[in-house]
């Protein structure tokens, strides 16, 4: 699918390649407009009183998959379903860069 330049995709001035954060590897990420699978870890938390080493590894690892809208210094957005056009997205999803652990182009985007 051929995205056309609009703006619903918007990006700023950024390094396209970043330090994963455990990995120390290089990341690079798509171009806007891609079908994308991002792996990414989530924040969670426990109510109530308990002690904090019950709580290790309880961040949750999360995948999405949808379209690569936009890339800045602190995010990028997902979007789930877009239409024909490439003018309007629906279902976003904004990860910030920090919690991002893999992203790959899926399909023929």
């Amino acid at each position: 699918m051929k995205v056309r330049q609009n703006p619903l995709l918007r990006v700023e001035t950024v390094s396209m390649t970043r330090f994963a954060m455990e990995t120390g590897d290089r990341m690079k990420i798509p171009k806007l407009g891609s079908s994308v699978h991002v792996l990414w870890v989530d924040s969670c938390g426990c109510r109530g009183w308990s002690r904090a080493d019950e709580h290790e590894n309880l961040c949750l690892s999360c995948e999405t998959l949808g379209w690569l809208v936009v890339v800045n210094k602190q995010y990028i957005t997902i979007a789930g379903s877009i239409e024909a056009t490439g003018n309007t997205c629906n279902h976003q999803m904004s990860i910030p860069l920090v919690a991002v652990k893999s992203i790959r182009v899926v399909g023929n985007s």
